[in-house]
């Protein structure tokens, strides 16, 4: 009987490790805006791009403490960005204060 028990739980970590995501790695690379119109790029050394669709580029640095909390300072703005992301398959989900939500596909 504990046999079983050992069993079945270790099917659920197996699981619960699959579902989760290392945003701190998944995040690099090229994301495309689904509402809001601009892109993102995240760079392995830190930098970041944000690409208006119908503006100039932003670049600047980011930095992810805590598993997902997501700081964005650009040369450009007087106030760093700030929210918390979340990755899920090929969507990358920012959520900033109050709680809007921005969603950005992987190219």
């Amino acid at each position: 009987m504990a046999y079983r028990y050992g069993i079945i739980i270790c099917l659920f970590c197996l699981m619960m490790a699959g579902c989760s995501s290392n945003v701190e790695s998944d995040i690099v690379g090229e994301w495309k805006g689904k509402v809001v119109k601009q892109d993102l790029v995240f760079h392995e050394d830190g930098r970041v791009e944000m690409k208006g669709h119908q503006h100039s580029v932003y670049y600047g640095n980011y930095k992810l403490e805590d598993d997902n909390k997501l700081t964005c300072v650009f040369e450009k703005l007087s106030q760093p960005v700030e929210c918390t992301a979340k990755i899920k398959g090929d969507k990358l989900i920012l959520t900033h204060q109050g709680g809007r939500e921005e969603v950005y596909d992987r190219k």
